[in-house]
């Protein structure tokens, strides 16, 4: 059983995230250009900076979730409007 909850897990949350009575955390997808040569989609995940940590709360700025292949990681990065 210990390979199964693993897996069980990633697709219970992949299935859950599309549940139409659910509120979706990302209800909009964003292009990001980093450095000029590379490019990532990812989806926003909090408009009000208010209730990120001191340093982090930007007004003008979002945060942005970017998974990774196979939802193996992601990165949440704070990016300009």
């Amino acid at each position: 059983m210990p390979i199964i909850k693993p897996i069980y897990s990633v697709f219970g949350g992949f299935i859950d995230y599309f549940k139409p009575k659910k509120k979706q955390a990302f209800d909009q997808v964003v292009f990001i250009n980093l450095n000029g040569t590379m490019k990532a989609i990812g989806f926003i995940t909090e408009r009000d900076i208010n209730s990120l940590p001191e340093g982090f709360n930007d007004a003008d700025s979002v945060l942005v979730y970017l998974p990774l292949s196979y939802m193996i990681g992601s990165y949440a990065i704070l990016v300009a409007k």
